[in-house]
């Protein structure tokens, strides 16, 4: 992975959907004015293919290698701590605090209980 590629590994129609959604606002917001936005690596499923026997081995060992429970969502940010996790609501909440530079979106810095210096 890139250092500056973000990873997300997406079946449709499941929750994965969210952090997808998020990156493609924040994508649309800071593109063309920031070279440092980072590029996603979308690596979209299909749910047939997670429907098998359960053992994991029609999953992709790459994603296995984010979330052994070969589940999705699986997210990976390669800047900075090598950032993994798998569940979309802290997705969301990463996306947010790390790549709305301009608070377009939300001002998680801002609230209550988070670390301004973040």
């Amino acid at each position: 992975m890139a250092s500056s590629d973000l990873v997300l590994y997406h079946i449709p129609k499941t929750r994965s959907t969210r952090p997808l959604w998020l990156y493609y606002e924040l994508e649309d917001i800071y593109l063309r004015s920031r070279s440092d936005f980072p590029k996603l690596r979308l690596h979209k499923l299909e749910m047939s293919s997670f429907r098998g026997g359960g053992d994991g081995a029609d999953k992709p060992e790459s994603l296995l290698a984010i979330n052994p429970n070969g589940k999705v969502p699986a997210f990976a940010d390669g800047s900075g701590d090598d950032v993994t996790m798998f569940e979309s609501c802290a997705i969301f909440c990463y996306l947010l605090r790390h790549y709305d530079f301009d608070s377009a979106l939300a001002d998680l810095k801002s609230k209550v209980g988070h670390d301004k210096n973040d």
